[in-house]
């Protein structure tokens, strides 16, 4: 903190701004979800893996099983939707092959479903799925904890960033 590693105005950034703050050179690293993949490319005119990458944070300790934090983006259902034989045939579709197609050439990220064509990954994404190989553990901090753990553990980090040297 002390060195200034941490851009000060963090906090009152959204995604999009902080996404900017790294293509015009003033911050190293940001740390977003997949999403901003499309939005450096197709908004901000980046190349992957000439203007931007992507890496796994390496280990604090070592003896500990790897894990990897992740976002996810999920479809979910009310279990009062008026037509439940429609809403099945959707949430079929949307997880088959043929629809996470789809829903990959609209958001840019990886897929769950491991049936997809390595021909719809692009180099940068080859490159995720190879780092994340053989990991067994991912999680997305705020939604694999507790709420209330989740809520400190978030307004911990927040203070942390906005330290006061």
């Amino acid at each position: 903190m002390e060195k200034g590693y941490f851009d000060e105005n963090h906090a009152s950034y959204n995604w999009a701004e902080a996404v900017g703050t790294m293509v015009r050179g003033e911050t190293a690293m940001n740390y977003q979800g997949a999403f901003a993949t499309g939005a450096l490319i197709t908004d901000l005119g980046q190349e992957p893996l000439v203007d931007f990458d992507f890496f796994k944070l390496p280990a604090i300790d070592p003896s500990l099983e790897e894990a990897i934090p992740v976002s996810y983006d999920v479809i979910v259902a009310s279990k009062e939707a008026p037509n439940p034989d429609s809403l099945k045939y959707f949430m079929e579709y949307a997880a088959s092959v043929e629809g996470q197609q789809v829903f990959k050439e609209y958001i840019g990220c990886l897929s769950p479903n491991k049936n997809l064509p390595d021909e719809m990954y692009s180099e940068l994404e080859k490159k995720e799925i190879e780092q994340m190989a053989g990991v067994r553990s991912f999680f997305p901090y705020d939604l694999a904890t507790d709420p209330a753990v989740a809520d400190t553990g978030l307004t911990a980090f927040s203070k942390f960033l906005a330290w006061d040297k």
